[in-house]
């Protein structure tokens, strides 16, 4: 910078002195502007050049011929400032104009046409009309091959602009191609470390990491490094540009940390040597936005955000692209922290900005209909966003190769649409073709790889085929535990995402040490989004409760009525051990009654004695789990059953030491329909649960009531194996009857003629059952036990 500055004082005092000597139209205060121009394009300060560049093309319309070569060159440097400044337009305008001059002046083969023909080759590329640009660079290339030596560096020139075409429009090959002929000419002509040998490094690694081979992009980036560390002060604006794209490699490689190192040296070098306003340093505070975006820090993200923006508005005009670009940015980070209208609002102005200044296929035009699809479908706007995906897939499928990366993440978009809206198939179709470029050509640790990994998990769960769900969300994990930092919002979503598969295959605890993990990340993010902390500590309470309920629900299986219900769901054709078992456990447990309550008899107080006897018998089977003696009575039509021992259980349950949540969750969560068996007369008391168990007193109030003859007339045809998957025997609360049936389904055949036969039997076993214990009750009340003297 101090070079320019010394540069511009020299030309501004040969000016001053010029404009007091010549008239206002001389050619020599022509040069000077132009001088002073240049000095500005290079300052980046492109208003100031501009404004000199006419000044000079002013006297030079004046003073010379229409077709001078000094107004060719005039035109041809306005036309560059304008390139840069991003109209693209009005540089195309005045290069043609240079173009015409010099067709009309110079022989066909000239240098200067070459030039030219680069030129606008160069302003169609950047236009996005890529076969335009093909052709004028054709034309430059085959004056140059027919007037210049083969080894020529403006021929290596040619080549190198053509390799950035081949590599913008993804045809990676012919770029290699290209810049391999450049590098080869100046391997033959140039010293080993001679810039231009650094630039085609640079251009090679560009290549590299554009086909996601991030290894050998380092590898020419790294080249390019060493040649202008031996040849370049260390604050050469060049290896500010070094130091940039190794950031970019590392940022695409998901490595924040190292992509933010070296875009601060970028950063640091560009604010010593480039005036406060230059685009590069705008560019640079673009970069580290994106790193603090991707990372999670939105304030950051949006702080550099708006460096770029501020300095971009005084040095650009307000249809740059280059504007479009950082209202996207900005977009994406009012998406991330769930800011709608502001996200919409930014990606519209930079449509605005980019359908007046672009072709209507170029691919950043796709790149914003892609942005304002995602915000669509954030909004749960699914037509609209499917609407948005396919005006971005119609550019990029026509302009694109077919394996290009931004063709993957527009079929990505699309099939998350098709997923959101329960057509999982089409989907699964989008997503397969997202997955098969994203493996061609990114690394296989490539965090959009784990995002594709992700959505197809989500295809199965909604199929659910948890099992398969659950592999590619495993794959997800391992991918953003190496990418990521380890407090990244990304990896708490996809830790909330396994929870849910793992709750859909039961595995509870598994899916509690999930949601929790994702609880702690989000909460401990740089920026907290804090409606997601909110949404995952209530999953986590929810899954808690399950999990809790199950625990309670399989110990009480295997401690309190494993033999009761064994001698009732028990294959009929080998029950016998079982039976006796349950018989025994019957016959324990009566004792014991008929001990406590003989306490009584011996004090001669026979109805207390009574009363104690249903008193104990009722107490001892009225736990959470065991509800065997429900099936004394299913149809209540007996009061004493319904008054003294429901009422009994329904006492006993509410006012048990388990949390009834937790267990009424659990059998919610079954795929099977749970139901709580509560006769009529027992809901009043219902209604008057605490405050906080009501969402569990509204589902069992709501719920239909179940009894043995419904099961008997809904699954007498025994189509119960179709309901219940066979290899899960889980037992319900309340509901032996349905799990009677259900391992009925597993043992019979599924169109045995016998099914019905056997379901009759089982019920008729469960009946005699019922019947044996309330006779062995009733016996042991009516007992009349023998007085001691």
């Amino acid at each position: 910078m101090g070079q320019y500055s010394k540069a511009l004082s020299f030309y501004e005092k040969t000016l001053e002195i010029q404009q007091n000597t010549f008239p206002s139209n001389h050619p020599e205060l022509a040069t000077t502007y132009n001088n002073i121009g240049l000095v500005y394009d290079h300052m980046g300060d492109y208003s100031k050049a501009l404004a000199c560049y006419e000044k000079t093309t002013e006297i030079r319309q004046k003073t010379l011929p229409s077709n001078h070569p000094n107004l060719a060159s005039s035109y041809n440097n306005i036309g560059s400032v304008y390139q840069t400044m991003g109209a693209y337009p009005k540089a195309l305008s005045y290069l043609e104009k240079t173009l015409e001059i010099q067709q009309k002046t110079l022989p066909p083969n000239h240098p200067d046409l070459a030039t030219t023909f680069n030129n606008i080759g160069w302003v169609c590329h950047s236009m996005g009309e890529y076969s335009k640009a093909l052709v004028y660079l054709d034309k430059s290339l085959q004056i140059r091959q027919a007037s210049l030596p083969s080894y020529h560096p403006h021929l290596a020139n040619t080549y190198n602009t053509i390799g950035l075409v081949y590599n913008s429009i993804g045809d990676y090959s012919k770029a290699l191609s290209y810049y391999e002929k450049t590098l080869d000419i100046f391997q033959k002509t140039l010293p080993i470390d001679h810039p231009s040998h650094a630039e085609t490094y640079n251009n090679i690694g560009s290549v590299y990491q554009t086909m996601g081979d991030y290894s050998k992009a380092l590898s020419y980036y790294e080249k390019t490094l060493g040649i202008r560390e031996k040849i370049l002060p260390s604050n050469h604006p060049s290896h500010a540009e070094t130091y940039n794209n190794i950031g970019s490699v590392y940022q695409d490689m998901g490595d924040y940390s190292k992509a933010l190192s070296f875009y601060e040296k970028t950063l640091e070098i560009r604010e010593k040597t480039l005036p406060p306003n230059h685009p590069d340093i705008a560019i640079t505070y673009n970069n580290i936005g994106l790193i603090y975006n991707s990372m999670g820090e939105y304030s950051k993200a949006l702080s550099y955000y708006e460096k770029t923006l501020q300095i971009q508005q005084k040095s650009l005009p307000s249809i740059h692209p280059a504007l479009a670009d950082t209202y996207n940015n900005i977009g994406r980070v009012h998406s991330s922290m769930n800011d709608y209208l502001n996200t919409i609002s930014y990606y519209k102005k930079a449509l605005q900005i980019q359908q007046v200044v672009l072709p209507f296929n170029h691919p950043s035009l796709a790149t914003t209909y892609n942005n304002i699809g995602r915000t669509h479908a954030a909004r749960e706007h699914y037509s609209f966003a499917l609407q948005y995906y396919q005006n971005a897939l119609k550019i990029q499928e026509n302009v694109l190769p077919s394996n290009h990366p931004s063709l993957a993440e527009t079929y990505n978009n699309v099939g998350e649409m098709y997923r959101l809206t329960g057509d999982c198939l089409t989907a699964q179709q989008y997503y397969d073709k997202t997955l098969k470029i994203q493996e061609e050509v990114l690394p296989p640790n490539h965090p959009s790889l784990a995002t594709t990994y992700s959505n197809i998990g989500q295809v199965y769960y909604a199929m659910k085929k948890y099992e398969r769900a659950l592999s590619y969300l495993e794959k997800t994990l391992k991918i953003q535990s190496i990418s990521f930092p380890s407090n990244h919002p990304s990896l708490a979503r996809s830790y909330y995402n396994m929870a849910t598969i793992l709750k859909g295959l039961h595995r509870y605890e598994d899916a509690v040490a999930h949601i929790s993990q994702a609880v702690n990340i989000i909460s401990n993010s740089i920026e907290p989004n804090y409606s997601q902390v909110e949404k995952y500590q209530e999953y986590l309470s929810e899954l808690s409760a399950i999990s809790s309920g199950e625990k309670v629900h399989k110990k009480t299986i295997s401690e309190q009525w494993t033999y009761p219900v064994l001698f009732v769901l028990s294959s009929l054709e080998e029950s016998q051990d079982e039976e006796q078992l349950a018989v025994q456990w019957i016959l324990d447990m009566a004792s014991n009654c008929r001990i406590s309550g003989n306490q009584y008899i011996e004090a001669g107080d026979k109805d207390t004695a009574r009363e104690h006897f249903q008193r104990e018998f009722f107490d001892f089977m009225a736990t959470p789990n065991t509800r065997v003696l429900t099936l004394l009575d299913p149809d209540n039509k007996h009061d004493w059953c319904d008054t003294q021992f429901n009422n009994k259980i329904f006492i006993r349950f509410i006012d048990s030491h388990l949390c009834h949540n937790h267990i009424c969750t659990y059998i919610i969560n079954q795929e099977m329909d749970g139901h709580f068996f509560f006769p009529d007369t027992q809901l009043e008391l219902i209604m008057h649960w605490p405050p906080e168990h009501s969402d569990t007193r509204k589902y069992i109030y709501c719920r239909d009531q179940t009894s043995i003859k419904s099961i008997r007339e809904t699954y007498g045809r025994c189509i119960a194996h179709k309901i219940f998957p066979a290899d899960d025997l889980a037992f319900e609360i309340g509901h032996v009857q349905v799990a009677l049936l259900r391992l009925l389904a597993k043992q019979a055949p599924e169109e045995s003629p016998q099914r019905d036969e056997i379901a009759s039997k089982a019920i008729e076993e469960l009946e005699c059952l019922s019947h044996m214990l309330k006779q062995m009750m009733t016996d042991q009340i009516s007992e009349q036990p023998v007085e001691h003297n």
